[in-house]
């Protein structure tokens, strides 16, 4: 199968010029979901897990994509930064994969109830040969949900799963027959590496934005960040940046910059500006 013949994640370059449908209406009490607009820029909640309702609080602001950092510790693997945050209960099914799928069932075939993939970035802290194959046993009864990379092909579940972090891409590029991809670095869009095996890429924002200003940014800088993400989407990947200043000045040079998935620790402020954001446009 030839590069030309690989099917488009629904989040794909190509989509991301246009306004996604929202999200499944939810109960009363819960805020409107936003409406993703301008060039596909969508929101990421970082450190899902650090507070008080993982997974939940996101999904009620209409994110469509969570963080997990996780050690594998005793044969499970646990959800946290450090170790010493880990707790037998919180593992990556418990808190993650057993609420999304859940969701799926719930809504018809996707986490939102709108046939769009959700994505689940898996940030391995250490030993992500172990991590990984425990990772596959868990995934190995799931796998009609999850999206399947096959040779040159993509075929989009109704969950996207990415490991960040400790990645085992010798592992995993190695695989025929997969059912996650590998989180890139920018510099990898040097390399060519396949789509179908690195369809995200992220970095460190101050790696490659010294400055780290934001209000305003630099030209010299802003003009960077949207050279990045047009070289990304040339290649049909998705653009994301970790450790970047939390705040509005710093949303919005994203948004301007074409920056797919807006990283925070603060998810209702994000949700609540972007859906500002949308109702002024």
């Amino acid at each position: 199968m030839t590069r030309s013949e690989i099917r488009p994640l629904p989040y794909a370059a190509a989509a991301m010029a246009a306004l996604a449908a929202a999200c499944s209406a939810p109960p009363k009490s819960e805020p409107r979901p936003m409406r993703w607009f301008g060039a596909g820029s969508k929101a990421h909640s970082h450190n899902d897990y650090g507070r008080s309702h993982p997974l939940e609080d996101a999904l009620r602001e209409g994110f469509r994509s969570v963080e997990a950092d996780v050690f594998l510790r005793d044969g499970e693997l646990l959800v946290g930064h450090d170790e010493w945050m880990l707790h037998p209960q919180r593992t990556l099914e418990r808190l993650y994969l057993d609420p999304l799928r859940q969701r799926i069932e719930q809504n018809g075939g996707s986490v939102h109830g709108d046939g769009e993939t959700f994505l689940l970035l898996v940030d391995i802290k250490r030993d992500s040969a172990k991590v990984y194959a425990r990772l596959r046993e868990a995934l190995a009864g799931r796998t009609s949900h999850l999206t399947r990379f096959a040779n040159d092909a993509i075929e989009p579940g109704a969950i996207t799963i990415v490991l960040s972090g400790d990645r085992p891409t010798a592992i995993v590029a190695a695989e025929p027959v997969r059912y996650v991809a590998i989180d890139g670095r920018i510099r990898d869009l040097e390399q060519d590496a396949p789509r179908n095996l690195m369809p995200l890429v992220s970095d460190a924002w101050a790696n490659a934005f010294p400055s780290r200003s934001v209000d305003p940014m630099p030209e010299e800088e802003a003009a960077r960040l949207a050279e990045l993400a047009q070289r990304a989407h040339a290649d049909g990947r998705m653009l994301r940046f970790w450790g970047a200043p939390d705040r509005v000045e710093s949303w919005h040079a994203q948004q301007l910059g074409n920056v797919d998935w807006i990283g925070t620790d603060r998810p209702k402020d994000l949700a609540r500006w972007l859906r500002e954001q949308a109702a002024a446009r």
